[in-house]
């Protein structure tokens, strides 16, 4: 008589309980307007491991809310608030580590969509934890009590919230529940444009980005996922890397895409005719111009045969519509600041407190290229006058090498500023402490024409600021110091011509004419590898070519 009396307690106690469960008070989760979001969706209870992420096949999807602790259970009500579970991004299961306390049950709450394929079970010792399932929105049961099983599995028909209770005839109890939803079967587009078109229609949709996230990973397209409010608006944009699986050495194609409520607002999508180029990265984000909000600097790269060259594309909202920031340059098909082997930092590198795009490298891996060459930084900061990024300062490695130094002096002469070319071309002639090296053609050393280069570019300076002495004066050196050169041609037959017609344009072409007739009037100048310029005939008189 006594162990029916314990038994009917026992089986009144695993009656599950006809009043609907009690919703969980939640708070909106809204991002701060400058705070990135690392984890974009609510996490599972502490002690939570997750694997993937369940696919839904419906557009409307409740508001995922902020899970509560697993830990935290309610004193002195059989039926306590549910615990809500929610995956994490690219997760389709989990596993909770509980403690049932005396005259207490446990509800977990998850939203799953319909035709999706749950598994549940509870391990305890001795199998003295029990579960039952049912579905809040049709009010389906799926496994009772009374089912002594400790496991459950099936298709779930609807779209919505779906509880589990669990109880057992010994309290205190420890248990584990491990819970598993199957990505449903979705036909995805096949290309990476209307990819990007089909997530911004989920989200134009109202689908929440929990759901897209586990349809993007259950078909492998999704590399990485990010919410920021970008626009300041109070409403997070999507931020995600989709790839597509190819055959190229480099890995997948991939393609950044900006998606706002509305839609899809931005594709970085850059894709080279030939092969080469390596999915995109988000490489940083923060306020880079100044609003208050954040910006994205998007990282891609295209690979040659030795080189990869880093691309960077800053995408921002600083007049409340997102778009990219920076320049278009002919070499690749979408806006980017690049450069060959670089290394690029995200600091204030022009005193503004603003965050600037600071790149360092230049250099060519390829024997072709050369030994001699020179690496720069470039710091690219915000121009709020042009409402893009634009170079603020280029600042060349140090080098001792006198070719090095040359070609500072040339870029002065061409930019016409004859005064600061002209120091440092006497450096190039005056300075013993130089090195040189020798060229790939003509494996002669560079001392003797790169002085005489120098020399001569000294005349034309002067020609142009009207002190004709000076100009002279360096004649002299080249007729003293180097009879029977290139450069004593070309210096005879620029005076010759200018005493004739005054004009140092005519001159020039005068003295280009008579080096073309020469061979290899430059020598080593000519090629010291392809990644430094190649001085010819054609660069020693350039005025009025």
């Amino acid at each position: 008589m006594w162990v029916l009396l314990v038994l009917g307690l026992a089986l009144a106690a695993c009656t599950p309980t006809d009043e609907p469960a009690q919703p969980v008070p939640t708070l909106a989760y809204t991002p701060p307007a400058t705070q990135i979001a690392d984890n974009p969706t609510p996490t599972v209870a502490a002690n939570t491991e997750v694997t993937a992420v369940p696919t839904a096949t419906e557009t409307s999807v409740p508001t995922v809310t902020p899970v509560p602790s697993a830990t935290a259970v309610p004193t002195g009500d059989t039926t306590p608030q549910p615990m809500q579970i929610v995956f994490n991004a690219g997760e389709i299961s989990t596993t909770l580590q509980r403690t049932l306390a005396v005259g207490q049950n446990d509800q977990f709450v998850f939203w799953a969509a319909a035709d999706q394929f749950a598994e549940i079970a509870v391990i305890s010792n001795n199998e003295s934890a029990n579960f039952s399932l049912v579905g809040l929105a049709d009010g389906q049961p799926y496994k009772r009590f009374e089912n002594e099983d400790r496991s459950w599995s099936g298709t779930l028909l609807s779209s919505g919230e779906y509880q589990i209770t669990v109880t057992s005839l010994t309290r205190p109890l420890d248990y584990t529940l491990l819970l598993t939803i199957y990505p449903g079967e979705q036909a995805l587009p096949q290309t990476l444009p209307e990819l990007a078109g089909w997530v911004g229609q989920q989200r134009h949709n109202g689908v929440n980005a929990l759901v897209v996230q586990q349809t993007l990973n259950a078909n492998d397209y999704l590399a990485e996922w990010h919410e920021v409010d970008l626009t300041g608006d109070g409403e997070v944009e999507w931020i995600a890397v989709l790839q597509m699986a190819s055959d190229s050495v480099f890995g997948p194609e991939g393609d950044a895409i900006v998606v706002s409520p509305a839609g899809l607002v931005y594709r970085h999508y850059a894709h080279f005719v030939n092969d080469g180029d390596r999915m995109p990265t988000i490489a940083y984000y923060g306020d880079m111009t100044g609003d208050n909000l954040p910006d994205v600097a998007i990282e891609t790269q295209f690979c040659g045969a030795h080189t990869c060259t880093h691309f960077y594309d800053i995408v921002g909202a600083p007049n409340g519509a997102v778009q990219s920031l920076v320049p278009a340059v002919s070499e690749y098909p979408r806006p980017a600041i690049g450069m060959m082997s670089s290394e690029v930092t995200f600091a204030d590198g022009t005193g503004d407190g603003r965050t600037d795009l600071i790149q360092h490298g230049g250099f060519i891996s390829s024997v072709g290229a050369g030994p001699y060459q020179r690496g720069y930084t470039e710091v690219w900061a915000w121009d709020g006058a042009q409402s893009q990024f634009a170079l603020a300062e280029t600042i060349l490695d140090p080098s001792n090498y006198r070719f090095h130094l040359l070609y500072e002096a040339n870029d002065l002469f061409a930019a016409g500023d004859y005064s600061a070319a002209i120091p440092k071309y006497i450096e190039v002639v005056e300075n013993e402490s130089l090195e040189d090296g020798v060229g790939l053609i003509d494996p002669t050393s560079t001392y003797d024409v790169t002085r005489q280069f120098a020399a001569f570019r000294l005349v034309l300076a002067y020609m142009q600021l009207g002190d004709m002495d000076s100009a002279l004066t360096w004649s002299d050196w080249i007729y003293f110091n180097h009879e029977t050169s290139p450069f004593e041609d070309a210096t005879l037959t620029f005076w010759e011509d200018y005493n004739f017609n005054h004009d140092v344009g005519m001159g020039c072409t005068a003295v280009t004419h008579i080096l073309n007739t020469l061979p290899n009037p430059t020598g080593p100048l000519a090629d010291l590898g392809y990644a430094l310029p190649s001085l010819t005939a054609e660069s020693v008189c350039p005025v009025g070519q």
